[in-house]
């Protein structure tokens, strides 16, 4: 399961994020360009294909590396760019052009009060 983390910008998120990029694999597309669907490829310098992109339980696209760890999109970023946590989100918003939200915090539905709405959010 994907866990949301360093939400310190609540305006932009993972969620959002990934939302945007089709659950992520359009940041994978741009940023690992021998990436291939549905056959092992080679993310790291080796001599014989050993990565593969799979769906997580929150239906993120990710990469397994059979050789190494798991990799998500936004750390794939990280990775490649040097950039931090938030350097990585704003810079993403703006590749894909996404929209920065004006929420401060993501709303529950769930936990809304017997006179709250979601059109009063």
């Amino acid at each position: 399961m994907v866990q949301y983390t360093e939400t310190m910008d609540y305006k932009r998120n993972e969620r959002d994020l990934y939302d945007n990029t089709d659950n992520g694999l359009d940041i994978l597309k741009k940023y690992v360009p021998n990436l291939v669907l549905n056959k092992n490829f080679c993310y790291r310098d080796e001599k014989n294909p050993s990565a593969h992109v799979y769906k997580s339980n929150d239906n993120i696209w990710y990469i397994n590396d059979f050789g190494g760890d798991s990799h998500f999109p936004i750390n794939i970023v990280r990775e490649q760019t040097g950039w931090d946590y938030h350097e990585a989100l704003v810079q993403l918003y703006d590749e894909f052009q996404i929209p920065v939200s004006g929420r401060a915090t993501p709303v529950s539905y769930t936990h809304l009060r017997a006179h709250e709405t979601k059109a009063n959010l």
